[in-house]
C-alpha cells in the first residue's frame, strides 16, 4: 500500500553566510555543487520521490544575513526541522549557530534542530571537532558532519527528515541521474521579487514626476 503524505515536512537551513547551505541542497536535490558563492536572500525547493511510497519535502534555504529577522521568524514559525549549518573551518559561523538555536528555541521550544557541520573536506582547519561535539551535546543535538564538495553526508543528513518505512527510498532517488529526479517546484527567490518591488516603486515614482498637471477648465454657459 502507497504511503502518501499530503503535507510536506519543511525542513528549514540555516547558518551564517557562505557555510554552504545552498550548496547542501544543490547537491541533495540535483546532484550539483555550485563553485561561485551567490547571496541567498530566500529559495523554496519542493521535491517528491515516489517508488514504492511518496514523500515530499519542502525546503526553505534562508539568508545568511540579519538583515531581515520578519523572514527569519517567519521562516521559524513554519518550520518543522531545523538545520543549523555552520563550516568546520570558521569558528565564528559556529558562535552563530548558538544564536540562531536561541532563537529557534525561543519560538518553538519542541523544535526538531540538528546541528551540521559543512566544509569537512577543508583540511585548513585546525579546530579539534571534539569541541563541537562536546558543545552540541550539552544542547543536546545531533551534530552531522557533512562536505557539500565532496557529498558526503548529504544523503544522510536528509534521512533524518522522513519516516524510516520510506529512508530506503531516498536512498534510491538520491542514486537516480539529476536528469530523472523529478523537481516538484522552485519558486521564485525572494531576491528577485524584492528587485522587481523596487523597480517598480521607481518607475511609479518616475511617472507621478513627469506627468502633465491637469488644468481646471471652466466654462461659463449663458
Amino acid at each position: 500500500m502507497s504511503c502518501y503524505r499530503k503535507k510536506p515536512v519543511k525542513v528549514v537551513l540555516m547558518g551564517a553566510a557562505a557555510v554552504g547551505k545552498t550548496c547542501i541542497v544543490q547537491r541533495f536535490m540535483f546532484d550539483k555543487f555550485p563553485e561561485e558563492h551567490k547571496r541567498t536572500i530566500e529559495d523554496n525547493h519542493q521535491c517528491e520521490f515516489s517508488i514504492n511510497n511518496s514523500f515530499r519535502l519542502d525546503i526553505l534555504d534562508t539568508t545568511g544575513s540579519y538583515q531581515f529577522p520578519a523572514m527569519r521568524k517567519l521562516a521559524i514559525t513554519k518550520g518543522e526541522i531545523f538545520f543549523i549549518v555552520f563550516a568546520i573551518n570558521e569558528l565564528s559561523t559556529f558562535e552563530q549557530v548558538s544564536a540562531l538555536r536561541e532563537e529557534i528555541i525561543g519560538i518553538k521550544s519542541d523544535a526538531h534542530i540538528i546541528i551540521v557541520g559543512n566544509k569537512f573536506d577543508r583540511v585548513e582547519w585546525q579546530l579539534d571537532f571534539s569541541f563541537y561535539e562536546e558543545t552540541v551535546h550539552d544542547w543536546g543535538h545531533e551534530l552531522i558532519k557533512t562536505s557539500a564538495k565532496n557529498n558526503v553526508n548529504v544523503t544522510e543528513l536528509f534521512r533524518k527528515c522522513i519516516p524510516s518505512h520510506v529512508q530506503n527510498e531516498l536512498v534510491l532517488y538520491c542514486q537516480l541521474p539529476p536528469s530523472k529526479r523529478y523537481k516538484r517546484r522552485e519558486t521564485v527567490p525572494i531576491a528577485m521579487l524584492i528587485d522587481a518591488t523596487i523597480e517598480l516603486k521607481k518607475s511609479r515614482n518616475r511617472f507621478l514626476k513627469n506627468r502633465p498637471k491637469l488644468r481646471m477648465c471652466t466654462t461659463c454657459i449663458s
